[in-house]
């Protein structure tokens, strides 16, 4: 449908950018990944992303994939600090 295509291309242009940065901040690669999956889990939580509603803008959800990237790159601090 139409809403998945959005979605994908979205997607792919906010995945782009989550690399494009981990790599300037030389984060580590499991950083980055899991920064992906957060803002995955994020966009399948919501009850629809709708193409429409101006907080999905892709600038918008640009800034959310690079607020996963934070928050990922925090998790693997404390993971780094306190080892399981």
């Amino acid at each position: 449908t139409l809403q998945t295509c959005f979605l994908e291309t979205v997607r792919h242009g906010v995945v782009n950018k989550i690399f494009e940065i981990g790599l300037k901040l030389k984060q580590q690669r499991s950083t980055v990944y899991l920064a992906v999956k957060l803002f995955d889990m994020v966009c399948l939580s919501s009850d629809s992303v709708d193409r429409r509603d101006p907080k999905n803008e892709p600038k918008n959800l640009k800034v959310l994939g690079l607020q996963c990237l934070l928050l990922a790159s925090k998790f693997n601090e404390v993971a780094r600090v306190y080892p399981a």
